[in-house]
């Protein structure tokens, strides 16, 4: 066991999920204000989940997938399922366990998008129509499903800085 699992917060972290590939099922979705570690206050857009309170804080590069699934407006996400994977991402010079997104069973078909970060060169991701079979269906539950997808890469450096 990843010893940050017995530490858990207000959202949910990589190292809850481990090797499991959940499918979430979107509640709402909201701004928040989010202390940085300088004491410094900055937006965060964090999507609620069915059947717990605690949030997933979106970086940029999840928030670009979500868009491209569901649509730009995040009211449209609401009541739509996600499978979400853990990988180790770029942060800063770091490597550091993160959430990604596999794809979804709300979806017709398995697609490939662009991801352009500022200041980054673009990268295609591909999002998978999934099989929706283990939906959790409460929030230690959603950690420890498999949803059945193909197995996602193992390293994904998909983003330097504070978008991990």
């Amino acid at each position: 066991m990843d010893w940050h699992v017995a530490f858990k917060g207000n959202y949910i972290a990589a190292a809850e999920i481990g090797d499991k590939k959940p499918t979430i099922t979107i509640s709402k979705v909201g701004i928040v204000k989010m202390e940085k570690d300088d004491g410094r206050t900055k937006d965060g857009l964090v999507v609620h989940m069915q059947g717990t309170d605690r949030g997933w804080v979106l970086c940029k590069t999840n928030a670009i997938c979500l868009a491209a699934l569901f649509g730009n407006e995040t009211d449209a996400w609401v009541g739509k399922r996600v499978v979400l994977y853990s990988t180790l991402v770029q942060f800063g010079k770091d490597k550091v366990p993160g959430i990604r997104i596999l794809g979804s069973p709300d979806i017709e078909a398995t697609m490939s998008i662009e991801v352009k970060l500022p200041k980054k060169k673009a990268r295609a991701v591909t999002l998978q129509k999934t099989n929706g079979k283990a939906e959790a269906k409460s929030p230690q539950a959603h950690l420890i499903d498999d949803a059945g997808a193909a197995q996602p890469p193992l390293d994904d450096t998909r983003e330097p800085g504070s978008e991990g």
